[in-house]
């Protein structure tokens, strides 16, 4: 039974969530408030006065829940539904002694306990609140290794902005000087033709088409050209190594080649020049 008590209590955070006009259901209201109840509008102006980094964009309350604490902070329960059993437990549960609430509260009423009563008759196997902490506690830990891991990412994504804009600023600059180089050939284009016809001629003459026409296939003759005699210089200095690779290698075989010859010519004329010893008796 204690165990169901303090289920309800203090560890019973997951309740439906109240917004603002639900129905709330008469036994959960600790007492009866009048219909022309003004304390929302009281923490409305209370709040607004709190000062909230602008750049957050945040509600007082909100910002207040960002930072660890009870949401309209000394000013209590201001809405009819933070004056439910259900609210106050949950603030309770969340925030513990700074929420301000009595802890008394979290202890369920009389016809909570008769419905738990029923309900403990009624289940097959339920949880112990040893196992339920258990379950909350792995359940925070992953998500706060979560949040970790978030900001982790965070940090590492940082560290490569510098790198980032920087690639990006060359890529920018690359476009605009492929774009002025463009516009260069453009104009150089324009000057050729003007000069071969003699006078300054309108681009959308089809004269000035076929001229156009005719030096980008001269252009990309001379690509082509161009290309081959590079891929020919490349494939020369290609073949100029490969030789230089073979050439040091015979050269390195022929030197080994040669010492064992040496060294056995030495020994050979070392024994030719030892004396000759008779022994005596």
């Amino acid at each position: 039974m204690l165990s169901s008590c303090l289920r309800c209590g203090v560890l019973g955070l997951r309740v439906p969530s109240l917004s603002r006009g639900c129905f709330v259901d008469p036994r959960d209201t600790l007492f009866h408030l009048p219909q022309d109840f003004k304390g929302e509008k009281v923490a409305r102006e209370a709040l607004d006065d709190q000062s909230v980094p602008k750049a957050s964009r945040l509600k007082p309350e909100d910002w207040n829940r960002l930072q660890g604490k009870p949401p309209y902070g000394d000013l209590g329960p201001q809405t009819r539904e933070h004056h439910t059993f259900t609210y106050q437990r949950k603030m309770f549960g969340t925030y513990g002694s700074a929420s301000g609430i009595n802890p008394g509260i979290c202890w369920p009423r009389k016809d909570e306990l008769e419905e738990m009563e029923v309900a403990e008759k009624l289940e097959v196997s339920s949880e112990d609140l040893i196992t339920r902490i258990q379950r909350i506690k792995r359940r925070k830990q992953k998500e706060k290794e979560a949040l970790i891991a978030k900001d982790k990412l965070f940090q590492r994504n940082m560290l490569k902005q510098p790198a980032l804009i920087a690639a990006f600023e060359k890529r920018q600059k690359k476009i605009l000087e492929e774009e002025d180089l463009q516009r260069i050939k453009k104009e150089e284009l324009v000057e050729e033709v003007r000069a071969y016809f003699g006078y300054r001629i309108d681009p959308a003459d089809p004269k000035f088409q076929e001229m156009v026409e005719k030096k980008k296939k001269e252009e990309a003759k001379r690509e082509k050209e161009l290309k081959k005699r590079e891929k020919q210089a490349a494939e020369l200095a290609k073949m100029i190594a490969e030789a230089a690779k073979m050439k040091s290698k015979k050269e390195k075989q022929d030197s080994k080649s040669e010492t064992p010859a040496e060294d056995s010519k030495s020994e050979t004329s070392a024994e030719d020049s030892k004396p000759e010893t008779t022994s005596q008796n």
